[in-house]
């Protein structure tokens, strides 16, 4: 026969000759029960939590006592050999407890797919991460695959299931999400140290900028120093971690380290226009001649115009940007500006005796220019149009005088100036024309 107590739970009685009867058609006996009316034929015990036995009749060969026959008694998940019943009775059935043998992972982040591995996982109701609810699917009686719930903390994992609540003795270890608040600085050339602030950095195993992998060290849970990476390119910066990946709002900006490829012209004087060709000369800060800063426009990031300041002398070209310093290979030839001038002496009222001569003196500046050599040019009036007579050439003095003297052969008007030609050192230069007659 088959009784129901009073809370509903199911109750089963011996029933003489060793014959033990089960309503559930083997759902919730192991093994499984026969169904109404047939002979159960294996021999199993458990204890429950009250220490109660579960009692599984089985024939046993005609040997069975006529108060209840022959019952199979065992301690909590053991076999154990037959023993005769003394009182039938009636035997309560209890569903065995769930247990917990392992999970795997051990750790991961919210999202995760954990396997739980254990027994009586059958019909479970609630898979709880340190007491958050989980989403789960039992795959069988001994596992379950969950999934780490948001708001779960590190601690045990729980199942609760009709026979029962469980807690892993093990604790599962959740990672957070790993966030970036800021960086410092917000820009720097290849090799520059970043600081990165945030969450969740413990562990991290990438940093990247702009998808450049870098070397980084994790000074703690929310700081990461890491150093700007060669090829890296201005963009966002990545942080990896056991809980995720995170991707600064911010871009970073990577100066790129200027070069010099060349520049033109070779040469000039003060107040030259000099155009620079290389590359990273967009953030360019400062442009030297030879260590004389310059005022100079950035055209782009492949050129620079600069204009060849005063005091400035023959040396390399500098460029400082924020990505680095760059010098020149070449030389840039500053040219001297000669500040030429002429006097005549010997005239009377800008008159000149026929017969007499007439002293040109020239002064040359700087005096860096001595023995340079000036041309003095004579020119004669002939109706409208003025035309050369002779070339006269002094050296210049180390104190940066000049001096010649010339006589007219024939009366007239005169005019005279003094020259100085380009060199590889400094440019052309020329005096006025100074006139005066010869009667």
């Amino acid at each position: 026969d088959v009784f129901v107590d009073g809370d509903s739970t199911r109750l089963y009685r011996a029933t003489g000759q060793g014959l033990f009867f089960s309503s559930d058609a083997g759902d919730t006996w192991e093994p499984a029960a026969g169904v109404l009316g047939q002979v159960q034929t294996t021999a199993l015990g458990y204890a429950d939590a009250d220490g109660h036995t579960i009692l599984y009749a089985a024939t046993n060969g005609g040997d069975a006592a006529t108060t209840g026959g022959t019952l199979a008694a065992a301690p909590r998940n053991a076999r154990a050999a037959a023993t005769t019943l003394v009182d039938a009775g009636i035997y309560r059935y209890v569903q065995l407890p769930p247990t917990i043998t392992s999970f795997s992972p051990a750790s991961g982040p919210v999202g995760a797919s954990v396997t739980l591995t254990g027994t009586a996982f059958s019909g479970a109701t609630a898979v709880k991460f340190n007491g958050v609810a989980a989403t789960y699917a039992v795959s069988s009686a001994t596992q379950i695959s969950a999934t780490v719930p948001a708001g779960a903390t590190t601690g045990p994992i729980t199942v609760s299931a009709p026979g029962g609540t469980v807690t892993s003795a093990q604790r599962f270890t959740v990672y957070s999400t790993p966030t970036i608040t800021s960086f410092s600085p917000a820009s720097g050339p290849v090799g520059a140290s970043v600081t990165l602030t945030g969450t969740a950095f413990s562990g991290a195993t990438a940093v990247k900028f702009n998808g450049v992998a870098a070397t980084y060290a994790v000074s703690s849970a929310t700081q990461i120093s890491a150093t700007v990476p060669a090829g890296a390119t201005t963009g966002p910066i990545t942080v990896s971690a056991p809980g995720g990946t995170v991707t600064s709002a911010q871009r970073f900006t990577v100066y790129s380290t200027p070069t010099i490829t060349s520049f033109s012209p070779a040469s000039g004087p003060v107040g030259a226009s000099v155009t620079l060709t290389g590359t990273g000369l967009t953030d360019a800060s400062k442009v030297s001649f030879n260590g004389v800063a310059a005022k100079f426009t950035v055209n782009s990031d492949t050129k620079t115009t600069a204009t060849v300041p005063a005091g400035a002398t023959t040396g390399p070209i500098t460029v400082n940007s924020s990505g680095g310093t760059v010098t020149s290979t070449q030389r840039f030839t500053v040219l001297v500006t000669p500040q030429l001038t002429l006097k005549l002496s010997g005239l009377k009222g800008g008159v000149l005796k026929l017969g007499k001569r007439v002293t040109a003196k020239g002064t040359l500046r700087p005096t860096s220019l001595a023995g340079s050599k000036v041309t003095l040019t004579v020119q004669r009036k002939q109706g409208s149009q003025w035309r050369k007579v002779t070339d006269l050439t002094c050296a210049v003095s180390a104190g940066g005088a000049c001096s010649k003297k010339y006589e007219p052969t024939k009366k007239g008007s005169y005019r005279l100036r003094a020259t100085i030609a380009n060199t590889a050192a400094h440019t052309a230069a020329a005096t006025n024309w100074l006139t005066f007659k010869v009667e």
